[in-house]
């Protein structure tokens, strides 16, 4: 996980988190979860039709019942960064605070 963690964080320094990384980001940080987790696992919600996304992949298995929309969380950190917000530990933050949920 760790180094999966220093590519993200390489990648939003150099500031070429552009689409097709930001796919690669999204998925190595959601398969983060998935492989420290085994309650983690990737899913889809259905319902209701005003969640941002709905029908689109998350990640479930969170004790809280709330869905990890990984392609949001890492969009919103490269439009940070993009913007001059400098916090390269930010997707880190966030790893933690959602893997307490777990």
């Amino acid at each position: 996980m760790k180094q999966k963690m220093f590519l993200i964080t390489l990648l939003m320094q150099t500031g070429r988190l552009q689409n097709i990384n930001m796919m690669i980001t999204t998925d190595y940080f959601a398969e983060c979860f998935v492989g420290e987790f085994s309650t983690i696992k990737w899913g889809f919600v259905s319902k209701p039709n005003s969640l941002a996304y709905v029908n689109k992949p998350v990640l479930l298995g969170f004790k809280t019942g709330v869905e990890l929309d990984a392609t949001n969380i890492v969009r919103n950190l490269t439009l940070k960064v993009a913007s001059g917000e400098k916090d390269y530990q930010a997707l880190l933050k966030l790893f933690r605070v959602w893997a307490e949920s777990v």
